[in-house]
């Protein structure tokens, strides 16, 4: 099977992705997860060359006169119209290998073009006349070609639900993420850090220090059960005395 238009090559493989999707999760505090799905779409974009330029009038002749010009590269969705600079940004660099054959090995999904070529110019040119703050008479878009994007989309379950995340197979940057959720420790992780902490010289120093002036002004006006309800420093405190002492007692 052949592409009916040129799409980039992937240097970001499905090994990395996976990788990269377990980083990602493991480091919002999730030990267990499930990788739903992986898919990998061929997703449209429009890559052109845009020139820009301001005029001033000269006082001698009252002419018009290019004053200031600009020019860059830039992609817009072809779904979307939407502008996309980091999809742009594979050309600033070094400009990735295109080809009509898809990768070998996986299956994929291609995307297709919302908008036809003539009419992308116009929506480009009124796109970046509106990023750039300029009439869109000082504007002029050229060298516009559709090419596709590999893109993996990823659907991670965790306990807080499904989330998706889509990953550039160009080079590995993040272009989307859900946001997951942060997962809160238990009591067992808090005792255990806090146990380690302990171990540290000074460790009980702090701790007293910063539990002692809030449990002075709680006794104050309330039980000691209420201070120890309502000061989570205090309860850490107390579950770590308890550890240390279980430890040292029961052998």
């Amino acid at each position: 099977m052949f592409l009916d238009r040129p799409a980039f090559s992937i240097s970001f493989p499905l090994e990395s992705c996976l990788e990269e999707v377990e980083r990602l999760i493991k480091s919002k505090r999730w030990t267990k997860f499930e990788v739903a799905e992986i898919k990998l779409i061929y997703a449209p974009f429009f890559f052109f060359n845009y020139y820009s330029y301001l005029e001033e009038k000269r006082e001698d002749t009252d002419k018009a006169v290019v004053s200031d010009t600009a020019e860059g590269i830039m992609a817009m969705d072809a779904q979307t119209n939407v502008l996309d600079e980091g999809i742009a940004g594979l050309f600033q660099e070094e400009v990735p290998q295109t080809s009509h054959k898809p990768a070998q090995g996986y299956q994929f999904e291609v995307e297709r073009a919302l908008i036809g070529e003539k009419d992308a110019v116009k929506v480009a040119q009124i796109k970046m006349a509106k990023q750039l703050e300029l009439p869109k008479e000082n504007l002029l878009i050229s060298g516009l070609k559709l090419v596709y994007v590999p893109i993996w989309v990823a659907s991670v379950s965790v306990a807080e639900g499904t989330y998706k995340l889509e990953f550039n197979a160009v080079n590995g940057e993040l272009m989307s993420e859900a946001e997951i959720p942060e997962r809160e420790k238990g009591w067992l992780e808090v005792t255990g850090e806090t146990l380690s902490e302990l171990k540290e010289p000074g460790a009980w120093v702090r701790y007293t220090q910063s539990v002692g002036g809030n449990l002075f002004t709680v006794l104050q006006n309330n039980p000691l059960t209420q201070a120890v309800l309502s000061n989570k420093q205090l309860q850490i405190l107390l579950l770590a005395v308890i550890a240390v002492w279980l430890f040292f007692n029961i052998r």
